[in-house]
């Protein structure tokens, strides 16, 4: 549980560190280095653009810090309104594993504008680290 706090109040400092402009509800092409720099993340939206209160999926890409596919990823998802202080309104899970470091993310909901995050934190061959994306709504 301390563990979850931690993570969600990182994400919260982070979040409230990044500016992200021009982004609006667009999930196209954004990655990241994990917090301890193990993984490089990114994700795709289905839909891309991104709409308030409706469920959808993302594609999330996990690779090593050389860029090989990681494969045999564990992977659970946090995130919420750091400004609100809640959490996402779903449970959102992996559903799939797509091959070469893909994972199908399923359960994705974002109730209201304003700014969210969305937290990874993966486990693969004895390592685990955290990825969070901060994304602004409108």
């Amino acid at each position: 549980m301390q563990r979850k706090i931690r993570i969600l109040f990182l994400a919260m400092v982070i979040a409230g560190c990044l500016i992200v402009t021009g982004f609006g509800n667009s999930a196209s092409a954004m990655d990241m280095a994990s917090k301890e720099g193990i993984f490089k993340v990114s994700y795709t939206s289905e839909p891309e653009a991104i709409p308030i209160g409706q469920m959808i999926s993302w594609k999330l890409l996990v690779l090593t810090a050389d860029g090989e596919p990681v494969v045999d990823a564990k992977i659970s998802i946090e995130g919420g309104m750091p400004a609100h202080g809640h959490g996402l309104p779903t449970r959102p899970q992996v559903t799939k594993n797509l091959g070469q470091g893909n994972y199908l993310i399923e359960g994705l909901k974002f109730s209201m504008p304003g700014r969210w995050v969305v937290t990874f934190i993966i486990s693969s061959g004895g390592k685990t680290d955290s990825v969070t994306f901060p994304l602004q709504l409108q």
